[in-house]
């Protein structure tokens, strides 16, 4: 659950907040009805892109917080198997794997189309982290990385399918090295 009091999720935004505070002062200090609708106008689109930007920022966790959180705490508890259709609470009909430093294209074949979001993926660009996207029927991806050190690695083989539908998709607890690995697999 979100704690409304925590203030950290601003500090990426701080140079913006002062910012604002500070044309809000020369907004009050100014009189003139001109400078007041010029200074209510920057004043609300600065409000705005900052609004925009914190609804944008993935690297936290997820777009879905709470089905990450249960998905990860179910590969931390070390199941032999996750079904991911009585994980994942929201509409979808494909999960697929992607591995660090995976390619736009190379992601865009694997789903069948272009995901224009690609580069929001943030962390798909650190060795640390692998994630499944979800899709659903109308081509909307969900993401959920998962980090290879803390939760569990990915066991990639060359030949495995890496997009499996809702309902054959399961996880399989495999021991890589010594260390609990995943893989996508089907029923």
């Amino acid at each position: 659950m979100l704690n409304p009091w925590d203030v950290s999720a601003f500090k990426p935004h701080l140079s913006a907040i002062r910012l604002y505070i500070s044309l809000i002062k020369y907004c009050v200090l100014r009189t003139a009805r001109r400078y007041v609708f010029n200074c209510a106008f920057a004043a609300t689109l600065l409000l705005l892109v900052l609004s925009m930007s914190s609804c944008t920022n993935e690297r936290v966790d997820s777009q879905n917080p709470e089905t990450a959180l249960s998905l990860i705490q179910a590969m931390e508890a070390g199941r032999e198997s996750i079904f991911l259709k009585d994980v994942v609470d929201f509409e979808w009909e494909m999960a697929c794997v992607i591995l660090p430093y995976e390619y736009e294209k190379t992601v865009n074949s694997m789903l069948g189309f272009e995901y224009k979001d690609f580069n929001k993926l943030h962390w798909i660009n650190d060795e640390q982290h692998w994630g499944i996207l979800f899709v659903d029927v109308r081509r909307a991806v969900t993401s959920i990385p998962i980090n290879r050190f803390k939760t569990a690695d990915y066991a990639s083989h060359v030949s495995q399918k890496k997009c499996v539908s809702k309902q054959a998709a399961k996880l399989v607890l495999t021991v890589k090295n010594g260390r609990k690995a995943y893989r996508l697999d089907e029923m």
